[in-house]
């Protein structure tokens, strides 16, 4: 396929070789080589895969959809029984509960909490419970450890789920088979999270908010998984890029709940943060690139989910999204918040191309911003095929 990939802010056509044992297909490599010089850009293993479990079933699950920030639209110590209290629970929290479904693998009789996205596994102190069951019913509340498995359970396979099936970005774990797997207890108990691009696994802490009960963190987390995957172990670091990137996906699911009005609009980790345990983060801060992105990387990426959520704001959810994962797909390991920007429009250009004022829009919030990219008509020049992409891939 002929594509375009962004190296240090300049386009540079090229061409992409998927290559497969044609029999048994238990190797497949995508080798990504430059139209004109011939140097190979990316060259990986894509062993991995995905779709209907053997054996599933629909299971009823009681979760935080949305965080009780968002849901009751209380203010944390100031709302009556809306305090963490060391994960006690009382009546704010149960008013705040979620009853929700979702496939779980069914083996033997059991419920477990796996499925083609998510595997919740024990990769940490403290141990987690073994939440298995032979009902399908998972109905705990947040005084019981249960409660964190499955919470971040229920949003990484919906998140995964949207990303996969409704956007049409094909993202899974690239060092092994199965879905992701995610420690909801662990870090011994501090009051953090991570995603381990080494192991590719997700771990959150327990600390403060237990951090698998606010989807913010859950789906922030998941961000930098979603990063590292789709551009093939390529995640970039750069200008806090994929501090931005994990703020995005998770303000973009949150502010779906929410009306301007919401105080919680601009927040992330409204659950976990703006609290006694720590400030949390905002998706309408100030500045300018590049002076707003040479700071600490998370203020950095600040910058960056605030653009990009000007730009949904604009466009809308499912619009941006997918534009958004399209373009990020096009980066590597040394790409900038300038050259997402650029990628973005890229992909913009070849997903909506016959929506001159969705492309505009883009443009005038990143020119706004302070990001540098052609005039619209002038990407029209890059495309290197006439037809248009299906959709999670870009080929302009």
């Amino acid at each position: 396929q002929n594509k375009v990939l962004i190296i240090d802010g300049n386009p540079h056509a090229v061409y992409q070789i998927n290559l497969s044992s044609p029999v048994d297909r238990l190797w497949s490599w995508e080798i990504v080589v430059d139209a004109s010089s011939g140097f190979v850009h990316r060259s990986v293993s894509r062993a991995y895969f995905y779709g209907p479990d053997k054996d599933s079933r629909v299971a009823n699950l009681k979760v935080f959809d949305p965080n009780p920030t968002l849901k009751l639209g209380g203010r944390y110590g100031k709302t009556n029984g809306f305090k963490d209290n060391d994960n006690q629970n009382n009546a704010f929290f149960e008013q705040a509960l979620t009853s929700a479904q979702s496939e779980v693998d069914f083996h033997n009789g059991t419920y477990s909490l796996q499925n083609r996205y998510v595997q919740i596994t024990d990769l940490q102190k403290p141990s987690n419970p073994n939440c298995s069951n032979s009902t399908g019913v998972f109905d705990f509340n947040r005084s019981d450890a249960c409660f964190d498995s499955v919470n971040a359970f229920y949003f990484v396979t919906k998140s995964l789920q949207y990303l996969n099936e409704t956007l049409g970005i094909k993202a899974a774990p690239l060092r092994y088979l199965g879905g992701v797997k995610v420690d909801p207890q662990g870090l011994d108990g501090d009051d953090n999270s991570y995603y381990d691009s080494d192991e590719d696994t997700l771990v959150y802490g327990t600390g403060g908010v237990d951090d698998a009960q606010d989807h913010d963190v859950i789906l922030h987390e998941l961000g930098h998984a979603i990063h590292q995957w789709i551009t093939h172990g390529h995640m970039s670091r750069v200008e806090g890029l994929s501090e931005g990137i994990g703020d995005y996906w998770a303000a973009s699911y949150s502010r779906s709940w929410m009306k301007p009005d919401h105080p919680a609009y601009s927040w992330v980790y409204s659950f976990d943060g703006h609290n006694e345990y720590w400030p949390g983060r905002m998706v309408n801060t100030a500045g300018t690139y590049p002076d707003a992105a040479q700071n600490e990387m998370h203020d950095s990426g600040s910058l960056w989910a605030s653009t990009c959520m000007e730009i949904y704001e604009a466009i809308g959810r499912r619009k941006m999204d997918r534009i958004f994962w399209s373009g990020i797909s096009m980066l590597n390991e040394r790409s900038n918040q300038l050259d997402a920007a650029n990628a973005l429009m890229l992909a913009a250009q070849e997903l909506y191309g016959d929506e001159p004022d969705t492309l505009r829009l883009i443009r005038q919030k990143f020119i706004l911003r302070g990001y540098t990219v052609p005039e619209i008509r002038k990407w029209r020049s890059l495309r290197l095929r006439p037809e248009p992409c299906r959709a999670g891939g870009l080929c302009v």
